[in-house]
């Protein structure tokens, strides 16, 4: 693998940062 970040791998980076976060405000959100 060369160093290269495609921008196709960063999208789907984002998307699964954004998907951990949404996790974690749910747990963390009082019902």
């Amino acid at each position: 693998m060369g160093g290269q970040l495609k921008v196709y791998d960063f999208n789907e980076f984002i998307a699964q940062l954004q998907e951990a976060f949404n996790e974690c405000n749910i747990n963390s959100k009082p019902t």
